[in-house]
């Protein structure tokens, strides 16, 4: 999957005559972990509604995967709903990014107190996990038919 965290680094040398684009600047001040887990998302304004995969997430936004195509561009109202290590987590955002048509940033809003220290702390054991080496499993086990 890759690390969503780092950008290249290739600068040109100097003397050597390249033409590279220039490296872009990581605008993200959370740091992003790889999850894999279904997610309902709710267009606010519309009231659609669509399934997806959460591929990475953050205390800012998370990154989303879906089958059909994103109805909408950018700045559009969102809910998204999802449950990850036995949490569930109900969250309001706003599509931030679309990468393409099958995949969308979403950034986070008015999260509350309560709703962030629990994605603090599922964070904190998604981090731990993929810092010891050990893939998150089990989650979406009781779910494989959906």
């Amino acid at each position: 999957m890759g690390n969503h965290g780092t950008v290249g680094n290739k600068e040109a040398q100097p003397g050597t005559g390249s033409t590279a684009a220039p490296v872009k600047r990581e605008r993200r001040t959370q740091p992003r972990h790889a999850v894999d887990t279904s997610v309902a998302v709710y267009f606010v304004y519309s009231g659609c509604r669509m399934q997806g995969r959460i591929v990475d997430l953050s205390l800012g936004g998370c990154c989303i995967r879906s089958l059909e195509p994103f109805p909408v561009g950018t700045h559009t109202r969102v809910e998204i709903e999802f449950c990850l290590n036995g949490l569930p987590f109900r969250l309001a955002g706003v599509s931030q990014t679309v990468h393409d048509r099958h995949q969308v940033g979403i950034r986070l809003l008015d999260v509350s107190s309560r709703k962030r220290e629990q994605l603090n702390e599922l964070i904190a054991e998604i981090a731990e996990m993929q810092g010891t080496g050990i893939r998150e499993q089990g989650s979406e086990s009781a779910q494989a038919g959906s």
